[in-house]
């Protein structure tokens, strides 16, 4: 049986809140960064899903029963958008606001009466913006933590995962030597999937229950 970690318990639920943050909190810094000199930081927030099929597989897996992985899945991937959109929502309310005198005369462009308002609507945009990710990684979680059981189907299942990071990788070495970007992503990538095969690779080849 695979190792547990996450249970239906406030200290679980606690640790994936805090990772779902983070991760936000990373895809934030990264996009900030140049996406079209060697190291391509900022592609770790767009366009590459290596270290969140590995972060979120790895929850999923952990958990002890299937109404914590979804829950855990959907919180984390959650979290993760939520922190993102009010990232996004506020530096381009930054931007923006230098285009005019003044704070109420930007709040009035978009129809705003005061900054309550602005910070309302951002909320709501940013759980809507998360809301629906969460929704299906839940839904995919539930079929994923069949991966726990030790027989074939769990095997393919619990596989599937690195197999993804396996393709990706190599997509990202290739771009690498073709295009002189996406170092940092291939470097990701390659620790994700090392790290998962040291995590389950001993239940992939396990014989027996």
């Amino acid at each position: 049986m695979v190792k547990t970690v996450f249970k239906n318990n406030f200290k679980s639920y606690l640790a994936v809140i805090l990772f779902g943050i983070f991760g936000g909190l990373l895809v934030a810094f990264f996009s900030g960064l140049p996406a079209d000199d060697l190291w391509g930081f900022s592609y770790f927030s767009s366009n590459t899903f290596g270290f969140w099929m590995f972060s979120v597989a790895t929850i999923v897996l952990l958990s002890e029963k299937k109404l914590p992985a979804c829950l855990n899945s959907g919180i984390y991937v959650f979290l993760m958008f939520f922190v993102t959109g009010v990232y996004k929502a506020v530096r381009n309310y930054m931007v923006n606001s230098q285009a005019f005198e003044s704070q109420a005369e930007h709040l009035a462009m978009y129809g705003y009466s005061n900054i309550g308002e602005w910070i309302l609507q951002c909320a709501l945009d940013s759980f809507i913006y998360g809301l629906e990710p969460a929704l299906v990684c839940a839904v995919l979680a539930f079929v994923l933590h069949f991966g726990r059981k030790p027989n074939v189907i769990g095997k393919i299942l619990m596989i599937l995962p690195a197999v993804y990071i396996l393709v990706e990788t190599v997509i990202m070495y290739l771009l690498l030597f073709s295009t002189g970007t996406m170092l940092f992503m291939a470097i990701v990538d390659t620790l994700c999937l090392g790290a998962y095969l040291m995590i389950f690779g001993k239940y992939i080849i396990k014989k027996k229950a």
